[in-house]
């Protein structure tokens, strides 16, 4: 099964804000901003279908959780800490470890839903610093923490999160900072900064009680905790690099021989979380025109139930960034291609595109909007262009830290229109357009469009293809991500199942070489997705 590593940072521009990576392949990121700010690190798991952080508060020590289901929203555990706590799976419940703030313990709480929260459980131990839990393990919570007194990584351990280990075992092996804890190779593994040498260290145990007599070196140092993880059949390392300030990573197929480190790009003044969620299977072909269609169904029928009845998608907005140069085929142009459907049967309107389009041996930027019948094979309906006044800087290339900012505008549920803003790699605005439906010309029958001809969206992708009428675009080089986010969190699927495109008539007749990357299994309001110049993305497919 294909999965997608995560990282949890706090921002280091002085907001505090909770910032999300995602990579299916350890290599190329896309990021999303969460709508929570916290004092501490984050912690990070996947739970009933969504993606849950818990953190402390930002102006205070309340401990709350937060889920993909609705970044907006957190709910407070009933409990306060002032250390980052730490939150795992274990028996179809979340379990959160901390310092209570009361006590300087270590305590457990559990939920099995995220919003009812049973304990604290004590755990017998206490810590000046942030503990880790983690499960998996000879079916037991584990807890790695540093013993205050001695300053040695201890951990400890309980089959029903209730009763704890007698007797902490220490691990030989001392950290001023808070260590992490993960299950690789039916081993127990530890991450941690060593007192001595600063170095980023790990130490492994087969049974939980002998570990490693010497550690094993990274050759990474870092003056925040580490993150440690199991992903894509290896030990991935996550830390704020010393000298860049920046999450990166590192891994090794056997905990001796580590990689080369990587930058995520993603800054943080706090160690960060990393965490390896499912990923949806991609549909056979995937890349070009061939994509993940994304939905935010009711309940959890859909895309298994194709009678399933979607609801409106509401407030979708793309950011679309180039985070490494994008050069393509100048002679063939290239298209950001926003392809969505509406709901069955709709009477007049059935596939809707929303486009920038960079035309062949130009560097303009128009938007195109083009909507066809509800029949397989319909004629455009009526369709739009608008030059946005926006030049790139050489023809065939896309300068890297461009972001494009696509909005549709809504009536109500109604799509009316849509709307793009370009932004530099400083945040400088370098122009905008914007498109309204309402007014062009009919296409196939004289008159204007008005509210009747304009429809709800209930599914869409969005392409990386040739420019218009079936053109190939060749992507030569660099890439980026893309952030959708929504009112609802999206789900991605391989199907139009529950549009007006269900009978074969979702998919663009434009192609290209483009590749993307697999996406987690989880409902989110704010989608992240790579692509780029094969393989730069899509290596873990």
């Amino acid at each position: 099964m294909s999965t997608v590593l995560v990282t949890a940072s706090i921002s280091n521009a002085g907001k505090d804000v909770i910032e999300l990576s995602y990579s299916d392949n350890g290599v190329n990121w896309g990021f999303s901003p969460v709508a929570q700010k916290s004092a501490a690190a984050v912690s990070l798991a996947a739970f009933n279908n969504a993606l849950w952080a818990t953190f402390r508060g930002h102006t205070s020590t309340t401990l709350y959780v937060s889920s993909s289901a609705n970044w907006g929203v957190n709910e407070h555990t009933g409990q306060s800490t002032k250390p980052a706590p730490s939150i795992t799976v274990f028996q179809n419940q979340l379990w959160i470890a901390y310092i209570g703030e009361a006590t300087g313990r270590v305590e457990v709480i559990s939920s099995v839903d995220g919003k009812s929260w049973v304990g604290p459980n004590p755990t017998g131990v206490s810590s000046h610093l942030a503990a880790s839990i983690t499960e998996g393990f000879q079916n037991k919570l584990w807890i790695a923490f540093i013993n205050e007194t001695t300053g040695q990584i201890e951990v400890t351990s309980s089959g029903d999160g209730a009763s704890w280990s007698p007797k902490p075992t220490s691990t030989g092996q001392s950290s001023h900072l808070p260590p992490a804890i993960t299950v690789f190779q039916d081993q127990l593994w530890i991450a941690y900064t060593g007192a001595a040498t600063g170095h980023v260290e790990v130490i492994s145990s087969a049974d939980g009680v002998d570990w490693s007599k010497s550690p094993t070196s990274t050759g990474a140092s870092s003056k925040l905790p580490p993150a440690i993880t199991k992903f894509d059949d290896e030990l991935w390392v996550a830390f704020v690099g010393e000298a860049t300030g920046h999450v990166e990573v590192m891994s090794s197929r056997g905990g001796e021989a580590w990689s080369t480190t990587v930058n995520t790009g993603q800054s943080s003044r706090n160690g960060p979380s990393l965490a390896a969620v499912p990923a949806v299977q991609p549909p056979d072909k995937f890349g070009g025109a061939v994509q993940y269609v994304f939905a935010s169904p009711q309940g959890d029928g859909w895309p298994g139930n194709t009678n399933a009845k979607l609801p409106p998608i509401v407030n979708l907005l793309l950011y679309i960034t180039v985070t490494e140069e994008l050069t393509f085929d100048p002679n063939s142009g290239l298209s950001f291609q926003l392809n969505c459907c509406s709901p069955p049967a709709h009477e007049k309107i059935g596939w809707q595109q929303y486009v920038l389009i960079f035309e062949p041996n130009s560097t303009n930027m128009l938007l195109h909007i083009q909507n066809f019948g509800p029949a397989v094979g319909s004629r455009a309906v009526y369709a739009g262009t608008k030059s946005s006044q926006i030049n790139l800087p050489n023809n065939g290339s896309i300068p890297a830290g461009w972001t494009f900012q696509l909005a549709l505008q809504y009536a109500g549920n109604i799509v009316t229109g849509a709307s793009c803003v370009v932004f530099d790699k400083s945040g400088k605005t370098i122009g905008g357009v914007s498109l309204s439906s309402i007014g062009l010309p009919l296409a196939l029958q004289s008159g204007n469009v008005d509210q009747t001809w304009l429809s709800p969206i209930v599914d869409f992708q969005l392409v990386v293809v040739g420019y218009s009428e079936g053109a190939h675009a060749t992507v030569k080089s660099g890439g980026g991500f893309v952030l959708c986010e929504s009112a609802t969190p999206l789900v991605a699927a391989n199907t139009w199942a529950g549009s007006a495109c269900a009978n074969g008539g979702g998919g663009t007749a434009e192609s290209s070489n483009c590749a993307y990357s697999v996406v987690p299994d989880l409902g989110n309001t704010g989608t992240v997705q790579c692509f780029g110049a094969p393989p730069r993305a899509g290596a873990n497919v």
